[in-house]
């Protein structure tokens, strides 16, 4: 952020004439003329300035032994440095000279308009010095400090009063020279009412970046016009940097696949991503097979590649194994299968059930998948995403843990495992069957029986 032209006028001792005062006299053949300067314009509690004073000979010709003598009328607050009485020796016809008297102006220094009384020869003069705090008003902040191109961005900037006294209509614009940044819903000036003493406000501004814009540092021209304590207009121009971001967005897609996890990652935003790199950190729930980074490459604005992952639940007590192999089996239920009654343990039953409603992988939980690239500036840049797997991933898994065998659907994983659901659901129609027409046989037997000793009793 730079000082404004007022800060610079106050740095610069550049002896620039504020205020010409003519004091005309003649003495025979002679006539001298005399002129006023204050450096700077305007000054600060607590500084040094110069009062320039330019004597003249208009006449035919020389005066000798000149006499200039100052005194300020409020010696409290401007304060002699050096000799204020000096005498000039001659001056020739047609010639100038020029002295400065330093003085100085005491910390505590209220702002305001203080007299010097100006003598040169026989002529006298009144000369104000101008006094106000030095720039009152700073832009301390501005936030964000780096906006996406394309959307509408709020930027904030604090200004801050760091004067003694409030400051009432302030007159608040700022430009962008290229026309890259332009306001949306509002023009790029406004009047802040007003900003108490050791205050600040926050003046929010709504922008918009062109998308044709190449990332990179813009700058941003800002301009504050106020009325300091002697009705006096200050301006005050300064430049703030705002960043074009050069990074970018991603979107993750699950694609369909007949092994592992595919997923779609495509770059959403405006800049070209860099050295891409897809990698799914440690996390409950879920464990990588293999590699758990892929490398790929650089990805333009809009374009897409594939990334495959070996991915398997690891959620403990209910699965273990790799899914869609085959090799999956029931974990620790609170029990064992009861052979001899042929019984599916409970915990087993609601296993089965929570697993088919809330998806194979991670029981329902979303994986989170970490993109890094390098953005437009060279700096490495990590976009966090999360994506909710199919169940339909781990149908083959799922079959597996469906395993039934004929004893009443006792799991025999080492026998089943190569069976699918389908054929399950058969095999328990066929023994529901079977147990039908045993019954209805053994009824059949019974009452034939029950027949015979009837006709037995009555025969007695």
């Amino acid at each position: 952020m730079k000082k404004g032209s007022m800060q610079r006028c106050l740095l610069v001792y550049v002896f620039i004439s504020l205020v010409t005062i003519s004091l005309s006299f003649s003495s025979s053949a002679s006539s001298l003329q005399v002129s006023f300067g204050q450096n700077p314009l305007t000054i600060a509690p607590g500084t040094h300035g110069y009062i320039e004073v330019i004597i003249k000979n208009v006449g035919s010709s020389d005066v000798n032994t000149v006499d200039v003598d100052l005194r300020s009328v409020d010696y409290t607050v401007i304060k002699p440095w050096g000799n204020w009485d000096v005498t000039i020796d001659s001056v020739g016809s047609g010639e100038s000279t020029t002295e400065l008297f330093e003085f100085y102006v005491a910390d505590d220094a209220a702002d305001g308009l203080y007299q010097v009384i100006a003598e040169v020869e026989n002529g006298k003069q009144t000369f104000l010095i101008n006094v106000q705090q030095l720039s009152p008003l700073d832009i301390t902040s501005v936030s964000p400090q780096v906006i996406p191109v394309g959307q509408a961005s709020t930027i904030s900037f604090n200004i801050t009063n760091c004067g003694g006294k409030a400051l009432k209509n302030i007159f608040f614009s700022w430009a962008d020279e290229s026309n890259y940044i332009l306001p949306i819903n509002a023009d790029n000036q406004l009047t802040i009412s007003s900003i108490g003493a050791d205050c600040y406000t926050l003046v929010p501004i709504t922008v918009s970046a062109d998308p044709s814009m190449v990332a990179g540092v813009y700058p941003l021209s800002i301009t504050m016009m106020y009325y300091d304590g002697a009705g006096v207009q200050q301006t005050m121009t300064s430049t703030v940097g705002i960043q074009i971001s050069g990074g970018t967005d991603f979107e993750i897609v699950q694609q369909q696949s007949t092994s592992g996890v595919s997923l779609a990652i495509a770059n959403t935003g405006a800049n070209t991503a860099s050295s891409v790199i897809a990698f799914i950190p440690v996390q409950p729930g879920y464990t990588v097979t293999g590699s758990s980074s892929v490398n790929l490459g650089n990805l333009d604005a809009g374009d897409y590649t594939l990334a495959s992952f070996q991915v398997s639940s690891s959620q403990s007590g209910n699965v273990t194994g790799d899914p869609g192999s085959g090799a999956m089996r029931p974990g620790n239920f609170g029990r064992d299968f009861n052979q001899e009654s042929g019984q599916i343990p409970e915990d087993f039953r609601d296993f089965m059930q929570n697993r088919s409603a809330m998806g194979m992988f991670g029981g329902g939980n979303a994986l989170r998948i970490q993109v890094t690239y390098t953005d437009l500036f060279g700096v490495r840049q990590t976009v966090e995403k999360e994506v909710v797997l199919s169940s339909s991933l781990g149908s083959s898994a799922l079959s597996s843990l469906s395993g039934v065998s004929s004893r009443f659907g006792n799991v025999a994983s080492d026998q089943t495992s190569g069976l699918d659901s389908s054929t399950v659901y058969i095999m328990l129609g066929v023994l529901g069957i079977i147990c039908v027409v045993v019954l209805l046989k053994f009824g059949t037997i019974k009452k034939k029986i029950q027949t015979v000793r009837s006709r037995h009793s009555e025969k007695k």
